[in-house]
């Protein structure tokens, strides 16, 4: 019973003294071997996507769809087409007008939205450091962050590095959005702004709401007249898009945007298996 009481009052003294051994991740050296690896893995990951964007193949059959209506969108032809036509335009309308100014000035709209895609990464890979450090991460940490997000897209998310669809396109500027509102949220003011951008992200591409949703949570829970200002606004900004959108195509718009999806449990399985890879 003596030594049991030795052993533990000496085990206690070196606890109270410090830590017995140094985690992984407070070692200076550990982490600095992890960012390089991120790099390399990024580098090589990314190479094929870069280089293959100014290739004449096709990625995916919905490059040459995307195309189609971003010439639409320079006056070529509707760009919601009516309920007769065997074509369907369910994306919003901000992307194509991109990808067509773009393409225009390239000469191709495949290749206007393939390095718009490849910028996109590049900001997105931005914002995040941005956020990171925005939310009390050292710059170490920033930088993981971000070439993590490159090293997963170039490795798990290949078809989309580099391909005309506007996802990425939207992700960035939702994700600045996203970066503007933890600026407002540092200097407690502000919130509006992010907030329209979000928005605007919407009318890009319309199926993120992941960072909106947080956006909008976290001022219910700590600011909540600013959550109602910031939701007033957001209505109001909807709204003004949709009536613009009426105002533009018509019937047409609401009528292509609303066409029925296919929804796959199969597609959903399949990527939670690539990120419990990248975990």
């Amino acid at each position: 019973m003596k030594t049991m009481a030795g052993l533990s009052h000496k085990k206690s003294n070196l606890i109270a003294d410090g830590p017995l051994v140094t985690t992984k991740a407070d070692d200076p050296w550990y982490l600095r071997v992890m960012e390089w690896m991120l790099y390399v893995i990024a580098m090589w990951s990314l190479a094929w996507p870069v280089y293959r964007a100014f290739l004449n193949v096709e990625i995916e059959n919905n490059e040459g769809w995307n195309a189609y209506f971003a010439d639409a969108a320079m006056g070529k032809m509707p760009l919601y087409p009516s309920a007769d036509q065997l074509i369907t335009n369910n994306y919003p309308p901000l992307s194509f007008y991109i990808v067509g100014f773009v393409g225009r000035l390239v000469g191709d709209p495949v290749l206007g939205g393939r390095l718009l895609s490849l910028i996109a990464i590049a900001a997105i890979a931005t914002a995040i450091a941005l956020s990171v450090r925005r939310l009390g991460g050292s710059r170490m940490a920033a930088r993981i962050s971000a070439v993590f997000f490159l090293a997963t897209t170039g490795r798990f998310y290949v078809s989309y590095a580099g391909m005309n669809e506007p996802q990425l396109l939207s992700e960035a500027i939702m994700t600045f959005g996203f970066l503007g509102f933890l600026i407002a949220r540092s200097n407690d003011r502000g919130y509006v702004g992010p907030v329209l951008v979000m928005a605007l992200a919407g009318f890009v591409k319309h199926n993120i709401i992941a960072m909106p949703l947080t956006a909008f949570l976290w001022l219910g829970l700590h600011r909540r007249r600013e959550a109602v200002k910031c939701f007033c606004v957001a209505t109001i900004a909807v709204i003004t898009g949709f009536a613009i959108c009426y105002a533009l195509f018509g019937r047409n718009f609401f009528l292509n945007i609303l066409s029925p999806r296919q929804y796959s449990l199969f597609c959903v399985s399949e990527r939670q298996g690539r990120f419990d890879l990248v975990c």
